[in-house]
C-alpha cells in the first residue's frame, strides 16, 4: 500500500511544485515540506526500490526554491548524496546550497562528495560547500585540493570560488571546529586539524594542534604537523610538541614533516638545534633534506652543535652526528679533529660513520689520510669499505694511498675489494703500480668486483696498455655482461687498442664482432683510424653488427666523412632498407660534427 500512496503522494507534490528550473523563491510552507521530506525519507528507508527517480530528483530541487525554510530536510538530503544515481545526488548538494548555513551539518557529506565521480556532483558539492557560512572551514583543505586537482574546469572554478568565500569568515567556526575535535572520531579530527591549518594562528587553534600531535595516530600527528607548516611563526609554541616527536619510534614520514613545521616557524624555533642538526644523520634522506631545509630557514650552523654531540655518551647521538656531517653541504673542516677521535669508537658504524664523514669533507680532510688508511685493517669489514671509498674521496694519490687500496683488492671481503678498485678508478693515478694489480682482479671470484676490475682500467686510459690482451680475451670469454664492460674499457684506452680490435672483427663470433665494434665506437673521432674496417663490415652477415659499425661511423662526426659515400650508397640499396633508420641519422651525425653525450650514448646504446 504504501508503494501507490508514496508514489501517487509524489505525482500530487509534482503539480504542486513549479519547475525545478524555475527562479521562484516561495514562502515558507511547513506542510507541503514536511511532505515532501516524509516522501524522500520512505524512499531512503525502501533503500531506492519504490521507483519514480526522476521525481525524486524534481521533488528535491523544489525544494531548492524553500531555500532556508526547507532546512529540516537537511537530515534526508545528506542520505540522498550517497544515492546510486548521479540525478539525485547532483539535486541534493545543489539543494543544500540553496538552503544555506542553516544546512551546515551536511558539510562533512558534502566535502566527501567532491570525491564523486561524476563532475556535476562534485560541482555542485563545491558550490554548496560556499554558501553554507564559516562551519564550511572544514572544508577548506578539500576544495583546495579539488581546486589544483580536478580534471574538470567548472568543478575547479566552484572550488576555488568557495574556498574564496569560505576562508575570510573561517575563524568564526573555530569553537565549532574545537567542538568537533573533541567530540568527533579519528576521521572528522583529522578534517578539523586540515581545517585549522587553512585558519591561522586564531585562538585555540594551535593548542588544539598540540593536542593532536599527541594523538595516537599517526596521521593526525603528520595532519597537524603540516597544519603547522601552513601557520608558520604563529605556531611558535608548538615547538616542544614537535621535538617531543623526534624521540617517538622512528617514522620517516612523520619525521619530515616536523622537520618541515619547524622550519616554518622559523627562528623561534631554534630551541629544536640540537633535534634538527641530529636529524641530519637520519637513514632517510627525505627526512635529512627536510632538517636541512629547516635549519637554514631557523638560521642554524649545525657544525658546532654536531661537534658537541660527537662528545657525547649517548652511542645514538654520536652515530647521528658521525652521519650528518657524511650528510650536511655546509664546510665542516673544524670537525675534523674530533671526528678523528671518534673513528676509535667502540662500535664499528660509529667508527665507519666517522670515517665516511671525513671522506665526505673530501681533499680538506688529507690530514686524516693516516687513520683511514689504517681503517683498512678495521675488524670490521664494513669499516674497511668504507675507508677505501673514503681515500678516493680525499684524493690523494700519495704512494702510500695507491699502495694501501692496491693491498685491499686482496681483502677477505669483497665488498672491500669492490671499493678499492672503484677509488683507484678515481683516483686513476701510478698505473705501474695498478695495472697489474687490478689485471689479476679481473679474475676475481666474485662477479661485482671482476666488472669493477675490468670497468676501473679503461680510467687509465693508454697507461693500460698492458691490460689490452687481458680484455680481449674476457671479451672472447663466456661471461656476456663482463665482455660487455671490457669493450667499453677497451674503447677508453683508445687507439693503442686498434690493432687488438682489428683481429676480433675476423672473429667467428657474431658478439665478439659486435663488442669489438662497440669499442672503436667509445673512441669517437679517435677512432678514425678504423673507418676502412667498419667499411669492410657493413656488409657483415650479423645485422647487429652492421647497425653497430654504422653508428660508430657517425659518432666520429666530422671525423667520419670519409665514410659518406658509401653510407649515402647503401641508403638506395634496397637490401638495406630495414637499416635506412641508422644510415640516415649517422650521415646526419658526420654532417653535422655531432658530439655523443658520452655517458649516455655510451653506457645505454
Amino acid at each position: 500500500m504504501m508503494r501507490y500512496i508514496s508514489i501517487s503522494f509524489i505525482i500530487l507534490l509534482l503539480i504542486l511544485l513549479p519547475s525545478p528550473a524555475s527562479a521562484y523563491d516561495l514562502p515558507n510552507d511547513p506542510e507541503t515540506i514536511q511532505g515532501i521530506v516524509k516522501t524522500l525519507e520512505t524512499y531512503v528507508q525502501t533503500e531506492e526500490e519504490l521507483g519514480g527517480e526522476d521525481g525524486i530528483r524534481k521533488l528535491v530541487f523544489g525544494l531548492a526554491d524553500y531555500h532556508a525554510y526547507a532546512v529540516s530536510a537537511t537530515p534526508v538530503l545528506i542520505e540522498l548524496l550517497s544515492s546510486r544515481y548521479w540525478e539525485i545526488r547532483e539535486a541534493a548538494a545543489f539543494t543544500i546550497g540553496r538552503i544555506g548555513p542553516g544546512a551546515a551539518d551536511a558539510v562533512q557529506a558534502l566535502t566527501e562528495a567532491l570525491k564523486d565521480n561524476d563532475p556535476r556532483v562534485r560541482y555542485n558539492a563545491a558550490f554548496s560547500l560556499g554558501e553554507l557560512g564559516p562551519e564550511a572551514a572544514l572544508a577548506l583543505p578539500a576544495l583546495e585540493r579539488i581546486n589544483f586537482k580536478d580534471d574538470n574546469d567548472e568543478v575547479r572554478q566552484a572550488a576555488l570560488e568557495s574556498y574564496e568565500k569560505i576562508s575570510p569568515i573561517a575563524k568564526y567556526a573555530v569553537p565549532h571546529l574545537i567542538e568537533i575535535y573533541n567530540n568527533g572520531d579519528t576521521k572528522s579530527r583529522g578534517m578539523v586539524v586540515g581545517a585549522l591549518g587553512h585558519i591561522g594562528a586564531e585562538p585555540g587553534v594551535v593548542d588544539v594542534l598540540i593536542k593532536a600531535l599527541s594523538d595516537g595516530d599517526r596521521f593526525l600527528k603528520i595532519g597537524a604537523a603540516e597544519a603547522i607548516v601552513r601557520i608558520g611563526p604563529g605556531a611558535a609554541e608548538a615547538v616542544s610538541a614537535l621535538c617531543a616527536l623526534f624521540q617517538t619510534e622512528h617514522d620517516y614520514w612523520l619525521y619530515s614533516a616536523v622537520a618541515e613545521a619547524l622550519g616554518a616557524i622559523g627562528p623561534e624555533a631554534a630551541g629544536a638545534s640540537g633535534d634538527l642538526a641530529l636529524k641530519l644523520g637520519d637513514e632517510y634522506e627525505q627526512v635529512v633534506e627536510s632538517a636541512r631545509i629547516a635549519i637554514e630557514m631557523i638560521g642554524i650552523d649545525p657544525v658546532p652543535i654536531l661537534i658537541e654531540y660527537l662528545d657525547s655518551k649517548d652511542m645514538w647521538a654520536r652515530y647521528q652526528a658521525a652521519r650528518a656531517f657524511g650528510n650536511i653541504e655546509t664546510d665542516a673542516v673544524d670537525a675534523i679533529p674530533m671526528l678523528l677521535k671518534t673513528t676509535e669508537d667502540e662500535h664499528w658504524f660509529i667508527r665507519l660513520s666517522a670515517i665516511s664523514a671525513l671522506g665526505s669533507i673530501g681533499r680538506k680532510a688529507s690530514v686524516a689520510l693516516p687513520v683511514v688508511i689504517k681503517a683498512l685493517e678495521d675488524d670490521a669489514s664494513e669499516v674497511r669499505a668504507v675507508a677505501a671509498y673514503a681515500l678516493g674521496e680525499i684524493g690523494s694519490t700519495s704512494e702510500n694511498t695507491i699502495r694501501s687500496l692496491v693491498d685491499a683488492l686482496t681483502d677477505p671481503d669483497p665488498d672491500v675489494r669492490y671499493a678499492a678498485a672503484f677509488s683507484l678508478g678515481e683516483l686513476s693515478a701510478r698505473p705501474e703500480i695498478v695495472i697489474p694489480a687490478l689485471i689479476e682482479s679481473t679474475r676475481d671470484e666474485y662477479p661485482d668486483v671482476r666488472e669493477a676490475a675490468v670497468s676501473v682500467l679503461g680510467e687509465f686510459g693508454d697507461d693500460a696498455e698492458e691490460a689490452i690482451p687481458h680484455l680481449v680475451d674476457i671479451i672472447k670469454g663466456d661471461d656476456f655482461w663482463l665482455a660487455w664492460e671490457a669493450s667499453f674499457s677497451l674503447g677508453r684506452i683508445g687507439p693503442t687498442a686498434l690493432s687488438a680490435i682489428y683481429e676480433m672483427l675476423d672473429d667467428e663470433n657474431e658478439d665478439v664482432r659486435w663488442l669489438a665494434t662497440r669499442a672503436i665506437r667509445v673512441m669517437c673521432r679517435d677512432g678514425r683510424d678504423a673507418i676502412p674496417y667498419l667499411l669492410e663490415i657493413l656488409d657483415d652477415e650479423s645485422e647487429t653488427v652492421r647497425v653497430e659499425a654504422i653508428t660508430t661511423l657517425g659518432s666520429m662526426g666530422s671525423a667520419g666523412r670519409e665514410a659518406l659515400p658509401v653510407l649515402r650508397e647503401l641508403l638506395e640499396d634496397e637490401e638495406y632498407e630495414s637499416l635506412r633508420e641508422y644510415l640516415e641519422l649517422a650521415i646526419e651525425r658526420i654532417e653535422s660534427n655531432w658530439i655523443p653525450d658520452y655517458y649516455y650514448d655510451f653506457c645505454y646504446f
